[in-house]
């Protein structure tokens, strides 16, 4: 066994764990502008960040949430952290509206009137009596008739 032991630490390279970064060294901060419906920035930093910028971040209306400094968008937190954090940020701009979609018309439905001698009256009666012998939609009548249509053009 000690010689199996001594040949596999021979073999064996040491592996050096990544060191936490320094306290000295300068805050680097990462910032994230998510642009959605709720547009938010996100500020991440290299090392955690000292007191000050902490108090900074809470004070300017940053949350610590999901290991992410986050806060709503607006131009006031932009030049927070372009004065502050020295970010380059772009000037904020609003989310595009989303115009609100027009109503739908209500559908009428209408019973034929009985003396409408058109083909199509003569349809609508046809259909409004099998809806009522039948118990189905006029839409699921309507299916029925073309798969019954598609057979008798087809079967041959």
């Amino acid at each position: 066994m000690n010689n199996f032991a001594s040949a596999l630490k021979a073999q064996t390279t040491p592996v050096n764990a990544p060191s936490p970064t320094p306290a000295s060294a300068p805050l680097i901060p990462y910032i994230k502008v998510i642009s959605s419906v709720n547009p938010r920035l996100e500020v991440t930093f290299n090392r955690y960040p000292g007191p000050a910028h902490i108090g900074a971040l809470k004070n300017a209306g940053f949350r610590w949430i999901d290991e992410k400094w986050q806060a709503p968008d607006t131009q006031a937190r932009r030049d927070f952290l372009n004065a502050h954090l020295n970010a380059k940020l772009e000037p904020f701009a609003a989310p595009p509206v989303i115009p609100t979609p027009a109503p739908v018309p209500e559908l009428i439905v209408r019973d034929t009137p009985p003396d409408d001698n058109t083909p199509l009256g003569k349809y609508r009666r046809q259909v409004d009596e099998l809806v009522e012998k039948l118990n189905h939609c006029p839409a699921d009548i309507f299916l029925e008739a073309i798969d019954c249509y598609y057979k008798v053009v087809f079967s041959n």
